[in-house]
């Protein structure tokens, strides 16, 4: 009896173990597990031959109980001083099994994107990149684990027709002491161990009247919390109705409170503003979508979220507005099954650009989800034609990414665009037509 006792305890054992090891494979976190508490000195590629070729260093942690990956990337400032600049963030969606990817730089450059393949020894990440002046830009990340103590970053940058290799940096382990160490706060260990269970929940989310909150008017989508070990993750998605108003920048504060109404987080969230977005105007609805992540924090139950109107610039509304003109538009692939889209032009502004030989064209699109599914980006060619319909110049723009809200069936996208087109080439800017290229479905 000893002896079957024994063989079946080994065999749970063993089928223990084999569950662990299925999943740490299919947990796609394990595979970034090479960048994770190490700190990488920085090399740029390019300048290897000169004695200022470091950059900088880079510093990656574990958080959420390994489902969010924080970094920092550290500058020098001189050859023995670190000043902290770009932070980011790798997070898994348990959901969908996808990471996403998001950095916010100091000098107001913002990315976010995914990680659109991953393995033991490198992964490469494909992005948005949000320019201070309001320009977006489509960027591709490779690394590749060289050695052990090695990392190549190839850089590569989309011209409207393919991947372009912009730089290639070097990540060396650095095994010596950092030249800049953020302070860590310590607590006395209470010599108890806890165990934690993550946890999910929907919380009802108010929009608080007040004063710069006349003429809008919210509604909720999803609201819901997501607790790990010492973190929460908040999440809203929702929009704002526009009523007898031009809207040129709002800003808006999300307030989390427990059961007996005491706030325990707050913080601004959600911005726009007229060099980012197109104004937005009476019958618009402005979408929502705001992400909390607040870390190293007591944990309580969230009972309920406020969202508070804190800035808003806004004049009133003339009683109706000249019609949006309808546009021209085909699919490169042909249209899927459920999914159809509308184009309109609400502006059109066209002017001398500031380089001599091109046109400067600012436009702001409507482009309404007339299908039957949310959609998530939505990607195009913008074709300029001549007298003979013939296209001379063309450009492919990305007019709704995964940074902006999903695009709902029967709602509709707003872009403001700025085009340089070369005059050699297109005598009339405003003859265009767009070709869809590519969308994908919300999750």
């Amino acid at each position: 009896m000893y002896k079957r006792l024994s063989i079946l305890l080994l065999f749970l054992i063993n089928f223990a173990a084999i569950a662990q090891t299925n999943i740490a494979q299919q947990d796609p976190m394990t595979k970034l597990s090479f960048l994770v508490g190490n700190k990488w000195i920085i090399k740029d590629k390019l300048q290897q031959s000169s004695n200022n070729s470091n950059v900088g260093e880079i510093v990656f942690e574990w958080a959420l109980d390994k489902r969010l990956i924080n970094f920092t990337k550290y500058y020098y400032l001189s050859a023995k001083q670190l000043r902290p600049g770009t932070q980011g963030t790798l997070a898994l969606n348990p959901f969908s099994e996808k990471i996403r990817h998001f950095t916010f730089s100091d000098d107001g450059q913002t990315t976010e994107g995914i990680v659109t393949q991953a393995t033991q020894s490198g992964i490469t990440l494909a992005y948005d990149k949000f320019l201070p002046d309001g320009q977006k830009m489509k960027v591709k990340e490779v690394y590749q684990l060289k050695t052990k103590d090695q990392i190549e970053v190839t850089v590569l940058n989309w011209d409207g027709s393919g991947w372009q290799a912009a730089n290639t940096l070097i990540w060396t382990r650095n095994k010596s002491k950092v030249a800049y160490q953020p302070s860590r706060k310590t607590t006395p260990s209470t010599g108890k161990t806890y165990r934690f269970k993550s946890q999910e929940w929907n919380v009802p989310v108010e929009f608080i009247s007040n004063p710069k909150s006349t003429g809008l008017k919210f509604t909720a989508y999803t609201s819901e919390v997501n607790v790990y070990r010492n973190s929460y993750m908040y999440s809203v998605t929702g929009n704002l109705k526009v009523d007898k108003l031009i809207i040129s920048s709002l800003e808006l504060k999300v307030e989390l409170l427990d059961k007996e109404g005491k706030v325990r987080f707050t913080e601004k969230d959600y911005a726009i503003s007229s060099l980012m977005s197109p104004q937005y105007r009476s019958g618009d609805e402005i979408p929502l979508k705001i992400l909390k992540s607040i870390k190293n924090q007591p944990l309580v139950r969230i009972a309920k979220a406020r969202i508070i109107v804190k800035a808003i610039k806004k004049i009133t509304a003339p009683t109706q507005f000249s019609p949006s003109k309808k546009l021209t538009i085909t699919w490169r692939n042909g249209k899927p099954n459920n999914i159809d889209l509308a184009f309109s032009e609400r502006l059109s502004n066209i002017s001398n650009a500031y380089k001599p030989g091109f046109y400067s064209q600012k436009l702001v699109l409507e482009v309404k989800n007339t299908g039957n599914l949310a959609l998530s980006t939505i990607t195009v060619t913008l074709e300029w034609l001549n007298d003979q319909n013939k296209v001379v110049f063309s450009q492919k723009r990305h007019v709704s990414t995964i940074i902006n809200p999903s695009v709902l069936p029967d709602k509709t996208h707003m872009d403001k665009m700025t085009n340089r087109i070369p005059k050699n080439k297109v005598t009339n800017p405003a003859r265009y037509r767009i070709v869809i290229e590519e969308v994908s479905i919300a999750n």
